[in-house]
């Protein structure tokens, strides 16, 4: 079991040997390559960026803030219900979309990427699956 004090907002957590995130304010560290292998030179902290899922298996998506990884780890029992709260109820872009944070403009990564030049949308009609 590995105690802590997060260092977000300083609460002392208790850990049961599977804690990877605060349940106060559930920002977590960017310590493990592979969950609790403690491998990840970086060390930074993750925020707490979108609330994902259903009941009862909520997952919460962090985002490093010195080096930007994502990471998704599961909502546990003991997490704070207003922290969950206030993370679902946090606007967020959508997949896909970014946010400027100096202009404030969306931007999107996928529309500046190029297609292959032999691919032509109508070749690849006939071999999508389409749901009846």
């Amino acid at each position: 079991m590995e105690n802590f004090s997060c260092q977000h907002c300083g609460a002392f957590v208790i850990g049961n040997g599977y804690t990877n995130h605060c349940p106060h304010c559930l920002w977590s560290r960017h310590l493990d390559t592979y969950p609790g292998d403690r491998l990840e030179s970086c060390g930074g902290l993750m925020e707490p960026v979108l609330l994902e899922g259903s009941s009862p298996q909520y997952r919460i998506l962090h985002k490093c803030v010195d080096c930007g990884a994502e990471r998704v780890n599961t909502v546990q029992p003991d997490d704070s219900t207003e922290a969950i709260i206030n993370l679902a109820q946090n606007p967020h872009p959508p997949i896909g979309v970014g946010i400027n944070v100096q202009t404030g403009e969306k931007t999107d990564p996928l529309a500046k990427e190029e297609s292959y030049p032999e691919a032509d949308k109508g070749e690849m009609e006939p071999h999508r699956k389409h749901k009846k």
